[in-house]
């Protein structure tokens, strides 16, 4: 398809601009959808892109050197998801179904992390389970705060690295003794758990500290954390 592409440019006598400005008001440029917002009210709203553009469309994770918000994350991708227009005839589309067909390239069949996860039998120290979530969440408060306030890239990083250095020594404070609080510290935060009580405590640790919970927990005690996988 690239090549096909190319070989257009250098055929044909095209301005760029103006072509793109030609596409731009086609009908299926401007293609609307009907959407419900928060507070219940019918709008419309772009429903532009067609499939494939799930895959190339670059979602920013960070800026100026800085990583965005989980929230603003998440966002991004809604908003991309609810301009993707199935309806669409586009050639890419047809490309990106042979190469989801070659085996290992597809983004649509995974396996669940839960399959690498092993299950624990016994108690952890929920006092312990507590009390790490509540610093993680200070901990990614402190970084947002810090975002906003400090412009300065080389103070910025070494006031984070001396935070985490913090975090670190407040948890091996603790002492986790108990090998099922880890077990059960990432099955909450990797969002597998079926146990209603730690699925309560997982409202004061959302997603969005999976991947700090994740590195805190191996920094702490990398033995015990890869334990906890297959293969490890």
């Amino acid at each position: 398809m690239q090549v096909i592409i190319d070989s257009c440019k250098r055929l044909y006598e095209i301005d760029g601009v103006k072509e793109i400005d030609r596409i731009s008001k086609l009908p299926c440029m401007s293609m609307k959808k009907e959407v419900i917002d928060k507070n219940g009210n019918k709008r419309m709203k772009k429903c532009d892109f067609p499939e494939f553009m799930k895959y190339t469309r670059e979602i920013a994770v960070t800026k100026d050197g800085k990583e965005l918000p989980q929230e603003d994350i998440e966002e991004s991708k809604n908003k991309l998801k609810g301009r993707i227009n199935k309806d669409l005839v586009c050639p890419m589309n047809w490309l990106q179904e042979w190469l989801d067909k070659i085996q290992g390239a597809s983004t649509k069949v995974t396996t669940p992390t839960e399959n690498f996860f092993i299950k624990m039998k016994g108690k952890p120290n929920n006092y312990q389970i507590s009390n790490i979530m509540t610093l993680i969440a200070d901990y990614d408060s402190y970084i947002k705060n810090l975002q906003l306030s400090c412009s300065d890239t080389e103070i910025y990083y070494d006031l984070i690295a001396n935070k985490f250095h913090e975090l670190l020594n407040e948890i091996s404070k603790m002492r986790i003794r108990n090998v099922i609080t880890i077990n059960r510290l990432i099955e909450i935060s990797i969002g597998i758990s079926s146990n209603k009580g730690l699925t309560e405590q997982r409202k004061n640790n959302p997603s969005k500290y999976v991947k700090k919970t994740l590195n805190i927990l191996y920094k702490y005690d990398k033995n015990k954390f890869l334990n906890n996988f297959i293969g490890s």
